[in-house]
């Protein structure tokens, strides 16, 4: 599940990667409309990200507890 988070995260990121060079061009023919919108659409991405990536850490953390858990019942 991890991997397929990355994937998306990645996807995610060449998305941005594209709208800002399209808002390159926006930018330079005063085009502010669309600039907007795709400036508001770039930060919905980076909320989305955030999300993902404190879920990816939280399920990081967990993993972690339970590898923890196993390696002292293996000690004992």
């Amino acid at each position: 599940m991890l991997t397929e988070l990355e994937q998306i995260l990645n996807k995610m990121r060449n998305e941005i990667k594209d709208v800002r060079e399209q808002n390159k061009k926006y930018s330079r023919k005063n085009k502010n409309t669309i600039y907007a919108e795709n400036t508001m659409y770039i930060a919905g991405i980076y909320k989305a990200m955030s999300i993902i990536s404190d879920f990816i850490g939280d399920e990081l953390n967990e993993l972690d507890k339970w590898s923890d858990k196993e390696e002292k019942k293996l000690s004992n």
